[in-house]
């Protein structure tokens, strides 16, 4: 460990070569890292947060057999979901409407 010298009442002064530095340097750059990417995953939506429009209907196309659906036409695409079949969406591309009758969806609609 490095010489402690006392500078005055209270006052101390720690010296150390570099090889004592060093390690306690990477040490508290690692612990800093730590605490800065637990920050971090802090941001992470809550299980409270309502899930956006696509994620609902890929959950729906899930639960529901949604390969063998008599039409699955854009489903689980990059396309706007009011082109997936079935899907109406709004002027903001929010699901107005699902057109899904008679589609063949086989199992529970998830909460």
């Amino acid at each position: 460990m490095g010489r402690l010298r006392e500078e005055g009442v209270g006052v101390y002064n720690v010296s150390m070569n570099i090889y004592q530095a060093v390690p306690r340097l990477l040490l508290v750059g690692l612990i800093l890292l730590m605490f800065f990417a637990a920050c971090k995953s802090d941001e992470r939506p809550s299980d409270d947060e309502p899930i956006s429009d696509r994620e609902a209907l890929v959950a729906l196309y899930n639960a529901t057999d949604g390969p063998s659906w008599r039409n699955n036409e854009n489903w689980l695409s990059d396309a706007p979901i009011g082109e997936w079949y079935g899907v109406t969406t709004n002027e903001e591309g929010r699901v107005t409407e699902l057109l899904l009758a008679g589609n063949g969806l086989n199992g529970e609609i998830p909460p």
